[in-house]
């Protein structure tokens, strides 16, 4: 999902780009999300009615489908987001009937009164309009239901990992190593069929590069967790592999500049995620805020694995009343 800028370019790359959820496939938080998920949802047996707020590609449908697998249950599911997400198709779930709301933002969403069981958001309630989006779910959720959130936190792990890629996205800036790939690049292209070797200002440009790699990977060395930048650097001097001689330079430049729009708007994504995570004091007003709108028995709890808060829970059962947003 996105801020509330209303820019959601970084969030459509992604979301058209990979199939998944905005963690990697790898990420070992997957595991524990997944575990959570379906702690909640095997409990569930029949028909269920179910929001997601701030969908993504949908990974919570997939975890759903699974969960109630053994339990029975149906699962009506919605799934919302403001940006251009690309979800699976219907077809692949068994038990869950999706439909999905690309393009849509959950603050201007129209749904029945009482119309879900259940409202569930995994890293994407915290982007939008905590206020609003809490005053519509209250109507949205029937007397009875739930609302359960994963979101962002301030002292998690995957903050944490976000801020030091943060800072290794600055140190290849200020660098300017791709800057002086582009200009290699170039160059090559202009005395293609000629000899680079004994081109001054390619030679130049490669012993630029070659510094600054050196440079960067003494400083890699000295990083908590480095490997987003070796192996940013590592696909870098791939534009340069041998293996790649037979690609012209114009093509691989076309290739460079692809890879620096991707760095530009994965740094934007960070950016958004480590000022939308929430620390203790934006809990306690998230807390105040759904008790006002009627919400009960609202706590919430941080989600560990292996020793690491991934984020934090909140939960809360709905109104006994209808309200009007």
């Amino acid at each position: 999902m996105t801020s509330n800028a209303g820019d959601t370019a970084e969030w459509d790359r992604l979301w058209v780009s990979q199939s998944g959820g905005a963690l990697r496939d790898s990420d070992p938080a997957n595991v524990a999300l997944e575990d959570f998920w379906t702690k909640i949802f095997s409990k569930y047996s029949g028909k269920l009615n179910v929001l997601d707020i701030a969908c993504g590609n949908c990974v919570l449908a997939g975890y759903i489908d699974k969960a109630v697998e053994e339990s029975g249950g149906k699962i009506n599911y919605v799934g919302v987001d403001k940006a251009l997400i690309d979800p699976p198709p219907s077809s692949r779930f068994k038990n869950l009937y999706p439909e999905f709301f690309p393009n849509q933002a959950i603050e201007e969403a129209s749904f029945e009164t009482a119309k879900f069981d259940l409202i569930i958001s995994q890293f994407g309630f915290e982007y939008c309009d905590r206020e609003r989006i809490t005053e519509l779910a209250s109507s949205w959720i029937r007397p009875g239901g739930r609302m359960i959130l994963i979101v962002h936190s301030s002292a998690s792990a995957i903050t944490l990992a976000s801020k030091q890629v943060i800072e290794q996205l600055r140190l290849l800036e200020e660098c300017a190593l791709v800057p002086l790939i582009y200009r290699l690049l170039d160059r090559l292209d202009k005395i293609s069929g000629g000899k680079p070797e004994e081109d001054k200002e390619a030679e130049f440009l490669r012993g630029r590069i070659n510094t600054t790699v050196t440079d960067l990977q003494s400083i890699s060395e000295k990083l908590l967790e480095p490997k987003f930048l070796e192996g940013t650097i590592a696909v870098l001097l791939s534009l340069f592999s041998s293996k790649r001689n037979h690609i012209p330079p114009s093509v691989r430049n076309e290739n460079l500049f692809k890879l620096s729009r991707d760095l530009q708007h994965y740094q934007s994504r960070l950016k958004q995620q480590i000022a939308s995570a929430l620390n203790t004091e934006d809990l306690h007003a998230l807390r105040s805020l759904q008790e006002s709108n009627g919400f009960e028995k609202v706590h919430f709890s941080p989600l560990i694995h292996i020793d690491e808060e991934i984020g934090q829970v909140v939960d809360a059962l709905s109104p006994k009343t209808f309200r009007d947003p």
